[in-house]
């Protein structure tokens, strides 16, 4: 769900019509708006992030904020849930344990069971009294309680994610962030630099405070092209701002092994004016993030951005 001129619209197809009455959108570090939205009492869960991530980077939360998601959903008698599949690689416990949050349940997927299917949920022993098999509450699915699944997640939580792990995955991910944010620096780019834990990435201008003004900052066409430009020079970057995905212990690399994509993270624009994509010749002029010149270039199908030929 998203909102579209202040109404909250479903952004996928397959969803019902009717989903847009249950659904009320706050703003990510927006006090206002999340007491506007619970001011009605009708509303059962605030399900949230402890910091945006994905699509839109990543937005960490402001001071208070926090503090005052807590407050309002109690005011409100609105369950608080947490979800922190992107988030818990910055420490055991995830960043509810880090941040000290007091959610009434938190979700969990991915790496918890080493990449093998597997979600995970914990609630507050008061809510878990409602979710008492005795109380006929349908929880449960055909897959729940998958033993090598199960028995993945307990190799993952006991052996893997430790915490040597997440330190071990930590310091690349600010050595990146300090690579990211010279690299700004030295090319005189209004851009920011996005530091949480083991991830890093950056904003293609300043820090943003809301979902909505994060959403404004993307960019996709320059996203896959820089992805593009740091693969052919060794680099990988699955998300801005959402690598590496999951800790993992692994001998201390005798070389960083974040020093070949902070070295590649200085796309250059010494070409203003690219050859035109053999598949696509309709152009178009736009004003360039990275060096602020208007370049003519091609637009680009569905799974090809358009490049100079030594990039292809």
């Amino acid at each position: 769900m998203d909102l579209e001129e202040g109404q909250a619209s479903p952004v996928q197809r397959g969803l019902s019509k009717g989903v847009t009455g249950r659904v009320r959108v706050a703003q990510f570090n927006d006090p206002g708006t999340l007491r506007a939205a619970l001011e009605p009492g009708d509303v059962a869960l605030v399900p949230t992030e402890p910091a945006m991530t994905n699509t839109i980077h990543l937005l960490l939360p402001e001071p208070g904020w926090h503090e005052a998601l807590r407050d309002l959903t109690r005011r409100y008698g609105t369950l608080l849930g947490i979800d922190e599949t992107h988030t818990h690689v910055v420490g055991p416990g995830g960043a509810t344990a880090l941040w000290q949050l007091r959610p009434d349940m938190v979700t969990i997927g991915k790496a918890v069971a080493g990449r093998l299917p597997m979600g995970v949920y914990g609630v507050t022993a008061e809510l878990g009294e409602q979710l008492d098999a005795g109380r006929n509450v349908a929880t449960g699915g055909t897959l729940s309680g998958n033993p090598p699944s199960a028995a993945a997640a307990k190799a993952a939580l006991t052996e893997v994610l430790v915490p040597g792990a997440y330190a071990h995955a930590t310091a690349p991910g600010s050595a990146l962030a300090d690579g990211i944010e010279g690299a700004i620096r030295s090319a005189g780019l209004p851009w920011t630099a996005i530091r949480l834990g083991p991830r890093s990435g950056q904003w293609y201008g300043p820090m943003p405070r809301t979902g909505v003004q994060a959403h404004a900052l993307t960019d996709n066409q320059l996203t896959r092209l820089m992805r593009i430009w740091l693969a052919n020079r060794g680099g990988w970057e699955a998300l801005p701002g959402a690598d590496p995905p999951s800790p993992s212990p692994q001998p201390a690399p005798t070389r960083p092994a974040t020093s070949r994509p902070t070295a590649n993270c200085r796309p250059s624009c010494a070409n203003p004016a690219p050859p035109p994509c053999r598949r696509q010749k309709t152009r178009v002029s736009r004003s360039c993030r990275l060096c602020a010149w208007p370049h003519s270039v091609a637009r680009p199908s569905a799974d090809r951005l358009a490049m100079p030929a030594s990039d292809r």
